[in-house]
């Protein structure tokens, strides 16, 4: 009879056990999951913008960025290049995690404010830049977003004339306008250098001298080093093979709606594909993001998004949307869509995010010392080109 009974109260004490340890209570999983979360080392959150390169353009901030990235080897690093005020920064912010457009514009100015710094009403009256150096943000789904300063700025210039920013100790300079030039050639080289994807970002109107300089990055970034093994060399042999060169992106931006409709945007397509010929900016199979069937052409072989003028908000109030183009807020958004799933040039090999940020600092140093950046320089300076 005791047997009996120990062996029937058994399966109720084994019962109940077992249904404590499958169902703890909520504390208890609420406990375990924060500390699960508090030792991953993969935990994806975002980072704040930070500086990466300085304002002199002389010093990589290695560890103030480097408490942000991760050691796993899963990123896209997307960069932006352009001229002062064409909209680098709010294109590029387009691509982070930050509100709609619609509560992220700043009601005094209609500008959208965005993940990175715009220029003010200030700035813009005082014909100034905003972005100094290279400023750098990690997103959570691990994509590194580089804004860089202005190219061939005028208000950088000025600010060496004035004495703001103190100029670089060499003696390869023959002037002010000679020290932009070059700061702006191996900013761009960089960019092409470090990053997966650069997104060219241009007014609406096409500027032949632009156009030129890009054909000058692509002629100066010869035999460098991929980003992978920076200290490595490229023999003659394996240099087609193993240059590295990234997928490319133009931007037209603040483009007006009737060139949606009159066959503007077109030309302007056709006018990229016919300066760049010849140039790694041309790739096969290159493609267009024009939404309208009849302005779409196949034989592109450059990549190429328009973007429409951005209305203020007291501008856009009663204003019915244009019958060519989507409203600005849709657009920008099929742009985000459009870099997010474009062709990514992947380095050589794969590397983690904290060997990126080393590695960039050590192609920066290689950058700066390229014969044939030095030699090009030299060139200039004895046609004459810096009196």
């Amino acid at each position: 009879s005791s047997s009996s009974s120990s062996s029937s109260s058994s399966p109720s004490l084994t019962t109940t056990a077992t249904t404590s340890q499958q169902h703890p209570p909520p504390a208890a999983i609420a406990s375990v999951a924060s500390a699960a979360a508090a030792s991953s080392p993969l935990t994806l959150q975002s980072m704040a913008v930070r500086k990466l390169l300085s304002e002199r353009l002389d010093q990589f901030l290695i560890e103030q960025c480097a408490t942000g990235l991760l050691d796993q080897a899963d990123f896209t690093v997307i960069g932006v290049l352009g001229l002062q005020g064409v909209g680098k920064s709010t294109v590029l912010s387009l691509l982070s995690p930050s509100p709609s457009l619609s509560e992220s514009t700043d009601t005094s100015t209609g500008r959208s404010k965005g993940t990175f710094p715009i220029q003010s009403s200030k700035t813009i009256l005082a014909a100034g830049h905003e972005t100094v150096g290279i400023d750098m943000m990690a997103t959570s789904d691990r994509l590194l977003l580089l804004d860089s300063q202005p190219l061939f700025s005028s208000s950088i210039l000025q600010q060496f004339i004035v004495g703001e920013v103190s100029l670089p100790a060499s003696t390869e300079y023959l002037s002010l306008e000679n020290i932009q030039e070059l700061h702006s050639i191996q900013l761009a080289v960089l960019l092409h250098c470090i990053c997966n994807v650069v997104v060219v970002v241009q007014d609406y109107i096409v500027d032949q001298t632009f156009l030129r300089f890009l054909k000058t990055v692509d002629m100066l970034k010869y035999r460098l080093p991929d980003l992978s093994n920076p200290a490595g060399e490229t023999t003659d042999e394996s240099f087609q093979q193993t240059e590295f060169f990234p997928e490319v992106i133009f931007v037209f931006n603040k483009v007006p709606s009737a060139a949606f409709g009159d066959g503007t945007v077109q030309r302007l397509h056709e006018t990229i594909d016919k300066y760049l010929s010849g140039s790694r900016y041309c790739k096969d199979g290159g493609y267009s993001f024009l939404q309208q069937p009849h302005c779409f052409s196949k034989a592109s072989r450059t990549c190429v998004f328009f973007l429409p003028l951005q209305p203020s908000s007291s501008s856009s109030e009663g204003v019915s949307p244009s019958p060519f183009h989507d409203t600005y807020e849709v657009m920008s958004k099929k742009l985000r869509t459009a870099i997010l799933s474009s062709r990514k040039t992947r380095f050589a090999k794969a590397i983690s995010e904290k060997d990126w940020l080393r590695n960039a600092a050590r192609m920066w140093e290689v950058i700066k010392r390229s014969p044939f950046l030095n030699e090009y320089n030299k060139t200039l300076q004895k046609m004459g080109y810096y009196r």
